[in-house]
C-alpha cells in the first residue's frame, strides 16, 4: 500500500478515521491510534474518547440491569408467595414469571460485563 498524500511512498499506518493510508511523515501517533497528520488528529481523538465513554456507560448499565433485576425477583418471590398462600394461582403464576424475568435480567446485565 502506498501513502495517500505521497504516492511514490509506502505507507507505515493507516488512518483511524478516513482509513487512507499514510507514510512516515503523513501518519501521527494519537493515543489508540493513527490519524493523518494536520488533518484527522481531532477526528481520532473524538473517537477515541467516544470509545472509552461507551466503555464506562456500559459497565454503569451492567450494575442497574443486574441491580433491577434482583428487585424484581424478590418482588416476584413475594408476590407468589402470597399467591400461594392465598390459593390465588394467577397470582402465583404471575409471581413465577417475574422470577423469570429477573433472571433473564439479570443474565443481560452479566453480558454487559463479560459475564463476571
Amino acid at each position: 500500500m502506498r501513502c495517500f498524500y505521497h504516492p511514490t511512498t509506502d505507507a507505515v499506518a493507516i488512518c483511524k478515521n478516513c482509513y487512507r493510508g499514510l507514510c512516515s511523515s503523513c501518519a501521527v501517533d494519537v493515543a489508540n491510534g493513527m490519524a493523518c497528520r494536520d488533518r484527522c488528529e481531532s477526528e481520532v481523538q473524538a473517537l477515541d474518547r467516544l470509545v472509552q465513554s461507551n466503555k464506562t456507560y456500559a459497565s454503569k448499565s451492567a450494575g442497574i440491569y443486574i441491580r433491577s433485576g434482583v428487585i424484581v425477583i424478590l418482588l416476584g418471590l413475594l408476590l407468589a408467595t402470597w399467591g400461594v398462600a392465598s390459593k390465588l394461582w394467577v397470582m402465583a403464576a404471575m409471581g413465577a414469571i417475574a422470577v423469570i424475568g429477573g433472571l433473564v435480567q439479570i443474565a443481560s446485565g452479566r453480558r454487559y460485563t463479560g459475564g463476571r
